[in-house]
């Protein structure tokens, strides 16, 4: 398998009208997501080794034992994970969207953006 990329971020983490305490944690946020998105798109492959249906984001996480929910969607928006149909989040209860990585062929990904 490939490697996973790692992705350059040029969007601030936080707003600025938000307070300084947010703005500090958008920072620290900031230096670790790169990582953190890299980390979220391996559980995923492995979770998929383990699993027959694709996880939710809680579930995801309790897999990782880290919170991944904050982060699917933008993984989502660079297309390195894509949206599957809502059903029961075993961690929930709750209807919950599932996530899976794109489909890759060896021209490229076929359902990514």
């Amino acid at each position: 398998m490939g490697q996973l990329p790692l992705i350059g971020y040029a969007h601030p983490l936080s707003r600025k009208g938000d307070p300084e305490t947010s703005k500090k944690a958008g920072r620290e946020t900031g230096k670790e997501l790169p990582k953190l998105h890299a980390e979220i798109l391996l559980a995923l492959r492995g979770y998929f080794a383990m699993n027959t249906q694709p996880p939710t984001s809680r579930e995801l996480g309790k897999y990782m034992n880290r919170e991944a929910w904050r982060r699917m969607g933008e993984l989502e928006k660079r297309g390195l994970v894509v949206r599957g149909p809502a059903r029961r989040c075993k961690v929930s209860g709750k209807s919950a969207a599932t996530w899976r990585l794109p489909q890759v062929s060896a021209k490229g990904v076929k359902d990514g953006r």
